[in-house]
């Protein structure tokens, strides 16, 4: 399956561009699936791009978010998450440094942020990702820590067993991907984000608002 079908995938005809808010979210097997994009062409950040996103889809029961180099490659990947009936999952890979496995979760110490589900429970209760991040470094990080102090996750980073089957990510294969981030900043922020981080997760703040 090619990244130019994601579109048919995601159920057309109901994609919006930017961030309006959709007069409706097509409905299947009673819930509400809705596909959106945003571009951070200000470079305001990752969290601020995903937040934008996160608001547009409030309403909807079970919320992907994906990276534009990240996309579908099996039929059903919809399901395969939906109906694991976790609150939250990402999509991590070797580089990633793996725990443990339990049961049909694998359990990872770090995370990335190319691919996140999550449903309207997660929104709800926890909200948004931390804008105080800025542009980039530890923002996934520390929203899936968070879900996990609201007790809807087992562990902060988690990944459905064989997701790799399901998902394809740019990033993690080594493909040629520009990033709206140029490399050489990133560990800058991403050592300037490490307080942030820490001040977030020894926090007993759970709930982010955009």
């Amino acid at each position: 399956m090619q990244k130019n079908e994601l579109n048919s995938i995601l159920y057309k005809p109901s994609y919006f561009n930017g961030f309006e808010k959709p007069k409706e979210c097509v409905g299947k097997k009673n819930f509400k699936k809705l596909a959106t994009k945003h571009e951070d062409t200000h470079y305001k950040g990752v969290a601020y791009s995903k937040n934008q996103n996160l608001n547009t889809l409030k309403d909807c029961d079970y919320i992907f978010l994906f990276d534009d180099d990240c996309y579908p490659i099996k039929e059903n990947w919809s399901e395969f998450f939906i109906n694991s009936n976790y609150n939250h999952l990402l999509y991590l890979q070797p580089q990633h440094t793996l725990k443990e496995t339990i049961k049909d979760l694998q359990i990872y110490e770090n995370c990335g942020g190319v691919f996140m589900f999550l449903n309207k429970e997660v929104l709800e209760k926890v909200g948004y990702l931390n804008s105080e991040y800025g542009q980039y470094g530890f923002e996934h990080a520390g929203y899936s820590n968070r879900i996990f102090k609201a007790g809807l996750t087992i562990a902060p980073y988690q990944q459905l067993n064989n997701t790799d089957e399901y998902l394809f990510s740019m990033d993690y294969n080594g493909c040629n991907n520009k990033s709206s981030v140029p490399s050489y900043k990133k560990p800058k922020l991403i050592e300037q984000n490490r307080l942030i981080f820490l001040k977030e997760a020894f926090s007993n703040k759970i709930y982010y608002g955009i």
